[in-house]
């Protein structure tokens, strides 16, 4: 279980280079989401100009006033490059030009930049919101690959490895804790239990939005039958830069007695404890559990 939908992705990974299946419920694997494949299709017409496929898919996202005449008569010159920024107003020329001298990730913001497909996406909505922290996830995978060429490279082999599997055998599901309301499973790892993940950095500044996020952590602890495992990390590669994070505060709540620490960052004593017997622990909780609101 995880906070947002952007962690899935380096999870996905990892699991995809391991021969690991894995299924996700609620949601769409990393690189299969929309704003996926509109962003690193903008990185292919620039590594590879004539990639009719690409082109088809981004010339009118965003919308850009390009209509089925217009889309038909640049596949008929071949995705023209002159042709192609005349209709849409992009800067095409500038992007294969800069490719040469600019890091992925620098390419992919001034992409971003040019095209205001984060402006675009940024209506207000829950949904749009988490498509930019997924645009932002992959900025820590260009983040790693200072040649285009190699990210491209990178992607391609994930997406090939990324095979269905057999529906028969054992899987690893993957879900946002939204998406785990009313499942329950043996064993449950919780991970990116650092503030600002979980409890999400959008909710330390109200009250109510933390009480919804301790009440969150809640639902997740309880989809486990059998045990629970909670992870963080002292460091992250997070949105394309490296953020130093300390642990959940919600981890300091939890009642000292019935957790097992492993780990260097995680060694007893260094969370506060709440006080009170693990009864009262839990009666709160299920308090909280009869007030929750989805």
């Amino acid at each position: 279980l995880y906070r947002t939908n952007a962690q899935s992705r380096n999870i996905e990974e990892h699991f995809i280079r391991n021969n690991i299946p894995y299924r996700i419920i609620g949601g769409v694997r990393f690189y299969g989401r929309k704003e996926i494949k509109d962003i690193i299709s903008y990185l292919k017409v620039v590594h590879n100009p004539k990639d009719k496929v690409s082109w088809s898919r981004i010339i009118n996202v965003p919308p850009r006033s390009i209509g089925q005449k217009s889309e038909e008569m640049l596949k008929q010159l071949k995705w023209d490059i002159r042709a192609v920024e005349e209709k849409s107003h992009l800067p095409v020329s500038e992007w294969i030009t800069l490719a040469e001298t600019l890091s992925t990730l620098e390419l992919m913001e001034k992409i971003l930049a040019d095209t205001k497909y984060i402006e675009w996406l940024n209506d207000g909505t829950e949904e749009n919101f988490q498509r930019i922290e997924n645009i932002n996830e992959l900025k820590s995978v260009a983040a790693q690959f200072v040649d285009l060429n190699e990210f491209l490279e990178n992607v391609a082999l994930i997406e090939s490895s990324d095979r269905p599997r057999d529906e028969n055998l054992p899987v690893v599901t993957l879900m946002t804790v939204h998406a785990s309301k009313g499942l329950e499973f043996p064993v449950i790892f919780i991970v990116g239990m650092e503030e600002g993940l979980f409890p999400h950095t959008q909710s330390l500044l109200e009250q109510d939005a933390l009480e919804e996020e301790r009440r969150l952590c809640y639902v997740a602890i309880t989809r486990a039958k059998e045990k629970v495992f909670m992870t963080c990390v002292s460091s992250r590669l997070y949105f394309g830069s490296i953020q130093v994070n300390i642990p959940s505060r919600f981890l300091g709540e939890l009642p000292g007695e019935i957790l097992e620490y492993r780990g260097i960052s995680m060694e007893k004593g260094k969370l506060q404890r709440p006080a009170g017997s693990v009864d009262d622990f839990l009666d709160d909780l299920d308090y909280d559990r009869g007030n929750f609101n989805w």
